[in-house]
């Protein structure tokens, strides 16, 4: 698939991004194999959301692709529709790769000013985006799951703006809030692991209630309860158990 090599620096965009698990441990053929299947599944996911390829820019570099999506689209159905492309494409290519196991694919998605970098793109917001995605929480969520392929972390400015006021299949009760510490960044990201039911507490402890008691599940009016304080900045870190069901995912029609 060929893109755009115009790199819109000063302009604010949404960065999508993904990186495959375990890629250093793969042998020579296996690598190229997960190659290969992360610009398929990251094709699809452009499919979905109908971007014109003319005007996105994305690279694949080793075990990771970073994509700039085109300007003037509908955020969150973007988003969503990149997500449910990726995540469609990655059960159908796993259950033809038998031999080498399932593909496993850490996303995550964020925005900003996108800035030149030494020798690519740069700025805080593609440093944002590559720091929750490959964040030890982000880690977590597959290695707690090994049934899962694919987790996705969102930046805060993105979950407000894509997940907490808009209907379609990122639900808020279906994400947690984990605290980010890496390197110079501390934030707050928001996590989903496909067909897997929230199960939320302190260091992983499925029963979803801390130890003063007070729940850490869905809080009012369905709105997901970052655990251990709130967006400002007291999520925990540290092990995740995520989230959602059967159904997590929602026909086309619904993104025309």
């Amino acid at each position: 698939m060929e893109t755009s090599q115009f790199v819109p620096i000063g302009q604010r965009r949404v960065i999508f991004t993904a990186d495959i698990k375990g890629f250093g441990q793969m042998s020579g053929p296996a690598k190229k194999h997960a190659q290969n299947d992360l610009a398929d599944v990251m094709d699809h996911a452009y499919r979905a959301a109908r971007l014109s390829l003319e005007a996105l820019y994305a690279a694949l570099e080793g075990d990771s692709v970073i994509a700039v999506i085109p300007a003037g689209l509908p955020e969150a159905d973007t988003v969503a529709a990149l997500v449910r492309g990726a995540h469609n494409r990655l059960r159908t290519l796993n259950r033809g790769r038998p031999a080498e196991g399932p593909l496993r694919l850490r996303f995550a998605c964020g925005q900003g000013i996108i800035e030149a970098g030494g020798t690519g793109l740069g700025g805080d917001a593609i440093v944002e985006v590559c720091r929750i995605r490959d964040a030890e929480p982000t880690r977590a969520a597959l290695r707690d799951h090994p049934a899962a392929a694919a987790v996705l972390a969102l930046t805060e400015d993105i979950y407000r703006s894509t997940v907490a006021t808009s209907e379609h299949e990122l639900q808020p009760e279906q994400m947690v809030a984990v605290r980010v510490v890496e390197k110079e960044l501390t934030t707050t990201a928001w996590l989903w692991v496909p067909d897997h039911p929230p199960a939320f507490g302190p260091q992983g402890d499925p029963t979803g209630s801390r130890p003063d008691g007070d729940p850490t599940g869905p809080g009012p009016g369905g709105r997901s309860r970052p655990v251990d304080g709130g967006p400002a900045g007291g999520a925990r870190d540290g092990r995740c158990e995520p989230f959602i069901g059967p159904g997590d995912l929602v026909p086309g029609e619904r993104f025309g």
